[in-house]
């Protein structure tokens, strides 16, 4: 995704329109001769590109038509929507590219899905920021994946107007690819609807981080939704603590029966602090050998105690993983990660922000996967520079 690109369209430039770049395996490493690249002007696409669309600020991976061919769902989260009720800027949309029999993606056939396509729930409002995270998973374990879609500025009319409370929605898999009615009907999840515990309240941006993985190894996943605005109701009271909530799969889709809502303060209060924002960032893979998934969660604002000489460096940041059990994700082993200096090299230092992105990925190939973190905030180099970045690979 490059979410920055401007695209030539005609004689002029469109700024911040966005663009997918796709390169392509081969035995030897990615294929630079066989890239592709698209952006909302593909063919047979039902939309054009506009100036700060941002499209590829998220991306997701999967099959979604059962082909055993990869497609990608491809976020523009500022995406204007013209509804009925006017234009709405900043609505969102997704794309979904199909893969080819050919190799690679093909545009033909691609979707263009937002909250005023035929039959997704909810509708097109002013900054939803529709599709700003994505996740893909087989939730109802049927031979299709699904897609879920963050909406974490999606606000809430009732007495007055919740704003920013977030929801997701999920579109499931089909022969004809992502439908809201062909398998199963879409689904909007929020706070307080449908089994999920808690209530919509202001600016909790359910929905602004999204993780897919089999915690509990029934062979139908799970979906880790994060919250990272929460504040805390429980005895810690504090505000932006965040939470993550979990929902589980069953052969009729996601459920919110057995929604688990993890805070830090579950497990180590003195870990759990205002402005944290904990799950701002997911990733699900299998970091152990045993055959649950396990679940990354991103605390980029966390403030780390140290010791020569003890100080609190605020936002260093860390990740907390719990692992995955017959029952679900538990919270008796809970492995607490930041940059320490021994097990991972670098010390805590202020504003790292640790933790702000996280990948899954087995780069090794023996079936467990590394765990991938991204500090977009170090400081590196002699002479130093401020924000230079750095990302950390952990086995």
């Amino acid at each position: 995704g490059v979410p920055g690109e401007n695209v030539s369209a005609g004689p002029s430039q469109v700024i911040v329109a966005g663009m997918l770049t796709v390169f392509s395996g081969a035995p030897l490493g990615r294929d630079a001769l066989t890239n592709q690249t698209f952006t909302q002007d593909m063919d047979y696409s039902d939309d054009r590109v506009e100036a700060e669309d941002q499209f590829g600020a998220a991306l997701a991976s999967g099959d979604f038509n059962g082909d055993r061919l990869y497609d990608v769902a491809v976020g523009v989260p500022f995406e204007n929507i013209t509804s009925a009720a006017g234009p709405q800027t900043s609505a969102g949309a997704v794309h979904v590219i199909y893969g080819a029999p050919s190799g690679g993606l093909s545009p033909a056939g691609n979707q263009f899905w937002h909250q005023d396509s035929p039959d997704v729930s909810g509708s097109a409002e002013y900054s939803d920021h529709f599709g700003s995270a994505l996740a893909a998973g087989n939730f109802n374990g049927d031979e299709y994946d699904d897609l879920a879609i963050g909406i974490p500025l999606e606000d809430f009319e009732s007495a007055s107007t919740i704003e920013n409370a977030g929801c997701v929605i999920v579109l499931y898999g089909s022969l004809g690819g992502l439908s809201p009615s062909a398998v199963l009907p879409d689904q909007m999840w929020y706070q307080g609807g449908n089994g999920i515990n808690d209530q919509v309240e202001n600016h909790d941006w359910f929905g602004y981080a999204l993780a897919s993985g089999d915690f509990d190894d029934d062979g139908y996943d799970d979906l880790a939704v994060g919250a990272p605005g929460e504040d805390s109701e429980g005895p810690s009271g504090k505000d932006d603590i965040g939470v993550v909530h979990v929902l589980y799969g069953s052969s009729s889709g996601l459920s919110g029966d057995r929604d688990q809502q993890w805070e830090q303060y579950d497990w180590d209060p003195a870990e759990s602090e205002a402005n944290d924002r904990f799950g701002k960032s997911l990733a699900a893979g299998k970091f152990r050998w045993i055959t649950h998934d396990a679940l990354a969660i991103g605390v980029p604002d966390e403030d780390i105690v140290v010791s020569t000489p003890t100080r609190t460096v605020v936002d260093a940041g860390a990740v907390n993983i719990l692992y995955g059990s017959a029952s679900g994700l538990k919270d008796d082993t809970v492995d607490f990660i930041y940059q320490d200096g021994g097990y991972i090299e670098e010390t805590a230092e202020y504003a790292d922000h640790f933790g702000q992105s996280l990948a899954a990925v087995d780069f090794n190939g023996y079936g467990i996967h590394n765990l991938v973190v991204g500090v977009p905030d170090e400081n590196l180099g002699d002479p130093l520079v401020n924000d230079a970045g750095a990302v950390h690979v952990l086995t």
